[in-house]
């Protein structure tokens, strides 16, 4: 059972950086992330990689994945 635990508390319910598999420990408030060890930047909504550039805020900010955002503008970032 406890072997199990594990498994789910870091390979399921841990976000992870796309590029380099770093665990992202904790965050609050923005959900643009961006990875300590290779800058990487992701939208947690949606996980998707933005690079390293600032498009992650961009589409943390309107991601068809937030849902109150969505329900209010009804589109999506492309």
């Amino acid at each position: 059972v406890s072997a199990a635990q594990k498994t789910i508390a870091e390979d399921i319910l841990t976000h992870k950086c796309l590029t380099c598999s770093a665990a992202f420990v904790d965050f609050a408030g923005c959900f643009a992330l961006t990875c300590g060890t290779c800058k990487c930047q992701i939208c947690a909504w949606c996980l998707r990689d933005c690079g390293t550039s600032q498009r992650a805020h961009q589409c943390a900010a309107r991601c068809s994945e937030n849902a109150l955002w969505a329900q209010r503008h009804d589109t999506t970032v492309p």
